[in-house]
């Protein structure tokens, strides 16, 4: 098996560019649009999916950071195209901002502490509505109630891009390890236009 780390020092540009000189322009075009794209994903799950909040995303399951797939480039009669793949349902949201809704329920059960994330409600716990107002699923505690989840009918949630500025943070190497009229069609694939 043969991996490549890129880094964006001009020896390794150089090497690679002499490693993939004898071979054909679409098979190169290849090699070098999964080293661009391996660079991409690195950099989006290095840098943009570990934090800190609230302007980046901090990992808490893997799972969006795991969805970044590289699919081997594709050799089309028009050129080569590649793509960087995010797979996970809500990596849109996260990348664009959005409003998330309920899908089955008239609210959204928000956690008021952490390790109450991805539990069931308890069999003991009740709704009650807060002196200012919110909806609370609580739980009697002792001569009082503890609250668990506030209810919500929907949550905006604020555009955290991974993706998008990856790319740009790579695109001084990406025309680096590309020929100058190759860029643009790298640039718009990796893009996905």
């Amino acid at each position: 098996m043969l991996s490549f780390r890129a880094s964006q020092d001009t020896v390794t540009i150089a090497i690679f560019r002499q490693l993939v000189s004898g071979i054909g322009m679409k098979v190169r075009s290849v090699i070098l649009l999964k080293i661009a794209q391996a660079k991409i994903a690195h950099t989006a799950r290095t840098k943009y999916l570990s934090g800190p909040r609230p302007r980046r995303l901090m990992p808490i399951t893997g799972d969006l950071r795991r969805s970044i797939k590289t699919p081997v480039p594709k050799i089309t009669p028009l050129g080569v195209e590649a793509e960087v793949r995010v797979e996970s349902r809500y990596a849109r949201l996260h990348e664009e901002g959005g409003k998330v809704y309920p899908k089955t329920a008239a609210y959204l059960r928000i956690p008021l502490r952490q390790d109450l994330r991805g539990k069931l409600t308890p069999a003991n716990a009740f709704v009650v509505r807060s002196s200012n107002g919110n909806l609370l699923i609580a739980r009697k505690e002792g001569d009082g109630i503890e609250p668990l989840y506030m209810l919500v009918p929907s949550v905006t949630i604020e555009a955290r891009p991974f993706l998008e500025p990856a790319l740009e943070d790579n695109k001084a190497f990406i025309m680096a390890l590309t020929s100058s009229n190759f860029t643009l069609n790298v640039l718009n694939a990796l893009r996905g236009r």
